[in-house]
């Protein structure tokens, strides 16, 4: 039996870009799972179009707001739907900015041929500003997340930031310290993960709930420490700091993401990683010779350059 694929997609903005991406990813042995936040309207999403792959939208959706547990819930949810739909041999986290830089037969002889059963997913350990923020993220109650990433500044996003601040500093006047029963990892979350592993990171959904409520941007610890402290810790690609691990790039540029332009394109095709993120619609030229390295620029041509 051939090895199949599931992608597991977090979407929330830029339509054209989501056409792009399930463009690059369309392939007889992938099938497509996507989750459009709630908050958002569905409808431009909806055009997505596969010649080969099963797409899935999600039929409950969640409005998932930066830092909250709901980020977990969103990744629990996509991927036990898309394990009810399986089983496949590798279950790959992705946002709805992201894009593969290698061919899926590429990718699939990499991961089912060259390293099967292998876990994708980025582990630091020794990077202080990690250990850091992860004490940061785990070791208070974090109560009043909602709005903290609120960029238009409303009075919600004043009120709970304000809150926020006021019991994470009583927190610490009174020496709070959460414990947990294993050791935290913290690292990038979109990850790629087998069957055998996502079906026991799926029996811990109740402990996960409760062990990470009130929390803040855990949905990149969940899964790391999950697997670390599990017999899957073998199966990890490599241990070594960096994107490689999960194999995606990425650029942090002051804790954002830098958007890949047209002139990073001799950067992008020379990466070993599998994917990277983050691109936007706003760059086609940068887009179409992804695809043509990929062999899916007409798919892309047609989505970017319609008759």
């Amino acid at each position: 039996m051939e090895n199949r694929h599931a992608y597991c997609i977090i979407a929330h903005t830029d339509p054209v870009m989501l056409r792009v991406m399930v463009a690059m990813l369309d392939h007889p042995l992938n099938d497509i799972y996507i989750h459009i936040d709630r908050r958002v309207d569905i409808t431009p999403f909806l055009a997505v179009k596969t010649r080969w792959s099963k797409v899935c939208f999600l039929p409950e959706r969640l409005a998932v707001e930066w830092g909250n547990t709901v980020q977990i819930d969103t990744e629990m949810l996509i991927f036990e739907y898309a394990c009810n739909n399986g089983p496949y041999s590798y279950y790959h986290m992705m946002s709805g900015q992201d894009l593969p830089l290698k061919s899926q037969e590429y990718i699939h002889h990499f991961m089912d041929e060259e390293h099967p059963h292998c876990e994708f997913v980025t582990v630091n350990d020794e990077n202080p500003d990690y250990r850091k923020d992860l004490e940061y993220k785990t070791r208070y109650y974090h109560f009043f997340v909602k709005s903290l990433s609120d960029t238009n500044h409303s009075f919600s996003h004043y009120w709970h930031y304000g809150l926020h601040g006021l019991a994470i500093a009583v927190q610490k006047l009174l020496g709070v310290r959460r414990k947990y029963p294993f050791e935290l990892k913290k690292s990038l979350h979109f990850a790629s993960i087998t069957h055998e592993f996502l079906t026991y990171l799926l029996s811990k959904k109740a402990f996960i709930k409760k062990t990470f409520a009130h929390t803040l941007c855990c949905d990149e610890v969940f899964l790391q420490s999950i697997l670390w402290n599990s017999p899957f810790r073998d199966h990890l690609y490599t241990r070594a700091d960096g994107g490689v691990g999960s194999m995606r790039k990425v650029v942090w540029i002051k804790h954002k993401a830098h958007i890949w332009k047209k002139d990073d394109i001799d950067d992008l095709l020379s990466f070993p990683e599998l994917f990277a993120l983050k691109f936007t619609s706003g760059d086609p030229e940068l887009l179409l010779q992804i695809a043509e390295h990929n062999g899916c620029l007409e798919a892309v041509q047609s989505i970017l350059m319609p008759v």
